[in-house]
């Protein structure tokens, strides 16, 4: 994540104005950065039969 910090003290209900006002700001995010392609191509690899 990145990008500036936007200061909008004028909506209380923003991360910013919680933390200011001592509160904790929880942000539920999941980054899921897994690569679906590879996975499969390595289940194409039969590294069972390498004897790793």
């Amino acid at each position: 994540m990145g990008g500036e910090l936007v200061d909008n003290d004028n909506d209380p209900d923003t991360d910013i104005v919680a933390v200011k006002r001592n509160k904790i700001s929880i942000t539920p995010i999941h980054f899921d950065l897994t690569n679906y392609g590879l996975m499969k191509s390595l289940n194409e690899w039969n590294i069972d039969k390498i004897g790793l």
